[in-house]
């Protein structure tokens, strides 16, 4: 009998026990899920934001004047090439890259309108149409490849490792039935784009190393994508893209792009020149007052 009612006494003392217990397991557990899963929010969390970060870092600010944003990223350089020499002279003499560029050469003008370049811009809405240059200078691009292209190395044509034409020396080559190399048709198709009226920040002319050595290119801003990209002086495969988001970044360089510029050497238009080039981050390894190659 009085076991009985030990074993009474001790339900109801042992049970509320049993109980707390099992509830503060429970609750254990729920705070250790809780922790797992808060420390998984806050690791997605931080590669949120770091992703956030990246792209605010390439976006423009609005309130900046985006033609002095990429006028101004980087310092601005006297950059001369001095393989030039004066007629009938023997001497070499310095010449500003940027001045090789010539948008107003009168041939290139009247290779425009003779191609209906300017109509095109003028009838262009871009409320419809979207950048009138994002379709304009890829159509100049095969424009100038289906009348003109030629590749020639100088030492075929001139006789010498490096020359540097101006346009109008770029058309006189070309007019005897020869070619030119990818410096002059770099500056060649930057004079076309300029001279189109394609603003000149949005247009430059790049040296440096590629795969396969060294190469000069043009590089074409894009307002799809706030990014530079590289519409090869000596054409290739991509000639046929039909907007200039759709051909290579500059990180593309080495890996799709074989004759992407990887490793800078300068880059300019026809009013600046710098000792760098990049939408992203910086590639150059020296700085360069005076380049003379």
């Amino acid at each position: 009998m009085i076991e009985n009612i030990r074993k009474e006494i001790c339900k109801i003392i042992c049970q509320p026990e049993l109980k707390y217990k099992k509830q503060v397991g429970l609750l254990e557990e729920n705070n250790r899920l809780l922790i797992e899963t808060n420390t998984q929010i806050n690791l997605e969390l931080i590669n949120v934001k770091d992703k956030y970060d990246d792209m605010l870092a390439d976006r423009l600010d609005p309130f900046v004047d985006i033609a002095e944003y990429w006028d101004t990223k980087y310092p601005k350089k006297i950059i001369e090439y001095a393989g030039r020499s004066l007629p009938f002279k023997r001497t070499t003499v310095n010449v500003p890259v940027s001045a090789l560029i010539t948008p107003y050469d009168p041939y290139i003008q009247q290779d425009l309108v003779d191609w209906d370049v300017f109509k095109i811009i003028e009838n262009w809405d871009e409320r419809v149409d979207g950048d009138v240059w994002e379709t304009v200078i890829p159509m100049i691009y095969r424009l100038v490849y289906d009348k003109y292209y030629k590749y020639e190395t100088d030492i075929i044509v001139w006789g010498t490792n490096e020359v540097w034409e101006y346009p109008w020396e770029t058309r006189v080559k070309i007019n005897e039935g020869r070619g030119v190399d990818c410096d002059s048709w770099a500056i060649l198709l930057a004079s076309y784009y300029i001279g189109a009226g394609c603003p000149s920040w949005r247009v430059r002319c790049v040296a440096g190393d590629t795969s396969y050595g060294g190469h000069a290119t043009n590089y074409i801003f894009s307002s799809m994508d706030n990014r530079f990209h590289h519409l090869n002086s000596t054409y290739g495969d991509n000639t046929n893209h039909q907007m200039v988001y759709m051909f290579y970044t500059h990180d593309d360089a080495s890996e799709d792009d074989k004759l992407g510029i990887q490793d800078v050497w300068f880059s300019f238009n026809d009013k600046f020149s710098w000792s760098k080039f990049d939408d992203k981050y910086d590639l150059a390894g020296f700085e360069i007052v005076n380049l003379k190659r």
